[in-house]
């Protein structure tokens, strides 16, 4: 039992207890030995910040944290002085990252229970288990971003390096308690508030990943998140000293220009299902209520709209004989800025034996199928190490022709093939080639890199019999930019646009709180010349997942933890934010048009007589959207015949309508009946 007298820095509720610091004229010469400690009361405190208090208590570790405890209900805590008296403790400021070399948890061991503060700027990396647990974790300076999007010959030292590093320069940013899933509190807190979006302000209402906090002071608490093994070093906020958020990153209401007379998008729209996921529906894995799917299709729909691309990829889609994906392409066509019968669906039945796939959908107006779908559902691709199981999803080609008669790439053909490569999950592997080798790359990187390569394999036979040269991958390919699945597409001639456009900070995703893309746009040596531009449409992945379409009903049944809204606030909107966790690809194209022109047939009716003007040329000839000339293109028209015409020689000029520079030429010369019929040729391109 010891006696101690010391400032009452925090009083949590949930956590049953108050932590408390020795005044600074009172700390002892050792600076490696902290200057705080948690009281647990098993109660709520009655104590105050500020409160000069003396306890007397049983010194005990709870889960490696010291602590006075109310051991025997022998606890004393006498209310010395009630005033505000925490300037009388200093906030000890640390610096990061942590110096190479120093053991992490003796560095924050030191001040195990006291008030400081960090004087880095922090940045807001993961947010992932923010409505499970009230925890957020900040990053030292900037975002980090995974090993293997910056290093594309990975191994295990460096990687081991890498994660030292970056624990070096992280915290755990946590609320007042321990409770999975609690209500989310307000106040010093900083949890979202209802109505945070559409009239809040973010940085007060709501952050976003790359938010940032400056002159961060709280307590440091050695603890666990809500069950054992979640055990970290975090900080927990005061009322003295609330949570302010710099906006660093502002939502981006609409996608960025990439120009382009044609739009491809790549979205992982993550486990749209309309079969309900009520526990007893097999591997239905999207809502859990009609009330969530209703919320799930109209952000969804919301993001479509908006990105309103000419063909959309899509990735985990319910693989149920198409009626997921007519279900989302219905409700796309019903929204008032789009009209019924705009997009259609790529149908192609159940495609393999998961129960998600790839799909496409397409804007009729624009373009249309060329041909049948092709399915690369070969083991080669879904399962070459023979593990017996369809590992990745087959992958779905779909040549396009540009069909808008207004549209200047009218007659183009290019070849869109979507994929979903295996997770990085272990699923149940101990060892061998897809093993997790240790080197960043995760689980199942064997049959990815070997799926990638039948995968350029097979598109170089032109499976949808396009007859064109322009082909472009797309979609969850489950591999970061620098990992040998990407190599071995890069190795076959395919381009990264999403690298070539985007630059080293490109991302989709963010998981274990960094950065980097899963999700790819490639396109052939072909095709790239004709890209005008990529961009990812940030409306996911630096989105607090409570934004998401689930409700706070528990539903039962097939409802994860991970899905639980802990609160009943109304933190849901109708918009695109936080509909899906990866972010779209959006790829513009001004693709080159076939220059085709055949000129079959020209007949010509030569003039009665000489100076008479009732001759007439007709010209046969085939192509997209042809015009005509017989003055040598100074007008032109739709009709592809000549009437009143005298004897001479004319320049016949034959073009495409949207393609000036695609033309055909020749010389025809009328003459009077008594003139001797001559025809001259020559074509110009």
């Amino acid at each position: 039992t010891v006696t101690i007298k010391g400032v009452v820095i925090a009083a949590y509720n949930d956590l049953n207890g108050f932590f408390m610091q020795e005044e600074d004229a009172d700390v002892d010469a050792d600076p490696t030995t902290s200057e705080g400690i948690f009281v647990f009361l098993n109660a709520d405190p009655t104590v105050e910040e500020g409160d000069i208090v003396q306890v007397t208590g049983a010194v005990d570790e709870f889960f490696g944290m010291t602590q006075i405890d109310n051991d025997n209900n022998n606890l004393s805590v006498i209310v010395v002085d009630n005033g505000n008296n925490l300037n009388l403790v200093t906030p000890t400021t640390l610096n990061l990252p942590i110096p190479a070399g120093q053991d992490i948890d003796d560095f924050y061991e030191q001040y195990e229970g006291m008030r400081v503060k960090f004087q880095d700027k922090m940045v807001v990396s993961e947010y992932f288990e923010l409505a499970r647990f009230g925890q957020v974790v900040l990053t030292e300076n900037s975002r980090p971003f995974q090993y293997t999007h910056t290093d594309n010959t990975p191994t295990v030292a460096e990687f081991n390096a890498f994660k030292d590093e970056l624990a070096r320069r992280t915290i755990i940013l946590d609320d007042e308690n321990n409770i999975q899933n609690a209500p989310l509190p307000n106040g010093v807190f900083f949890h979202p508030q209802p109505n945070g979006f559409g009239i809040g302000t973010q940085g007060t209402n709501f952050f976003r990943g790359g938010d940032t906090v400056n002159n961060l002071i709280g307590v440091l608490h050695w603890s666990f998140a809500g069950f054992s093994g979640t055990d970290a070093w975090r900080i927990r906020p005061t009322e003295a000293n609330p949570v302010q958020f710099t906006v660093e990153n502002p939502r981006p209401a609409m996608p960025a220009n990439i120009g382009g007379n044609v739009t491809v998008a790549s979205f992982n729209v993550l486990n749209y299902f309309t079969t309900i996921d009520n526990g007893n529906s097999g591997d239905a894995r999207g809502a859990d209520s009609q009330d969530e799917l209703t919320r799930q299709t109209d952000k969804l729909v919301e993001a479509l709209v908006k990105i309103r691309a000419d063909i959309f990829g899509l990735v985990e889609i319910e693989n149920n004989d198409d009626a997921a994906l007519v279900a989302l392409t219905n409700a796309l066509n019903d929204d008032e800025n789009i009209g019924a019968g705009t997009y259609l669906p790529v149908l192609t039945g159940t495609v393999g034996d998961d129960a998600i796939t790839v799909a496409l959908l397409y804007d009729k107006n624009v373009v249309a199928p060329k041909g049948e779908p092709a399915i690369l559902d070969d083991p080669s691709f879904t399962d070459p190490n023979n593990t017996g199981e369809q590992r990745s999803r087959p992958a779905i080609a779909v040549t396009f022709e540009v069909i808008g008669n207004n549209n200047p790439d009218f007659g183009a053909v290019f070849t869109v093939v979507v994929n979903h490569l295996k997770s990085k999950g272990a699923s149940g592997i101990t060892s061998g080639p897809d093993f997790d080798q240790g080197d960043g790359q995760g689980n199942w990187n064997d049959t990815r890199t070997k799926g990638a390569q039948a995968l350029a394999q097979w598109l170089a036979t032109d499976p949808s019999n396009s007859n064109d040269p322009d082909f472009m991958i797309i979609g969850d390919l489950n591999a970061y930019k620098g990992e040998t699945p990407i190599t071995a597409l890069k190795n076959a001639g395919y381009n990264d646009l999403v690298e070539q456009f985007g630059g080293s900070n490109a991302y989709t995703y963010v998981f274990d709180g960094q950065l980097g893309y899963l999700d790819y746009a490639m396109s052939n040596s072909a095709l790239t010349p004709q890209v005008t531009g990529v961009t990812q449409w940030h409306i996911n992945a630096d989105e607090v997942p409570v934004f998401d379409y689930n409700n706070n009903v528990d539903d039962g049944g097939g409802e994860q933890s991970f899905e639980a809204k802990p609160t009943g606030n109304p933190l849901y909107e109708a918009n695109a934010f936080r509909t899906s966790d990866h972010d779209p690809i959006i790829i513009g194209l001004n693709l080159t048009v076939p220059c085709n022109i055949v000129t079959h047939n020209i007949n010509k009716v030569n003039p009665t007589n000489c100076g008479v003007n009732n001759g007439s040329i007709t010209i046969s000839a085939s192509g997209t959207l042809l015009e005509y000339s017989i003055n040598g293109g100074d007008s032109f028209q739709e009709s592809n015949v000549f009437t009143g015409l005298g004897a001479g020689s004319y320049d016949i000029v034959v073009r495409q309508t949207i393609n000036s520079h695609c033309e055909a030429s020749q010389t025809v010369t009328l003459t009077a009946p008594a003139a001797p019929v001559s025809q001259q040729h020559r074509y110009r391109m």
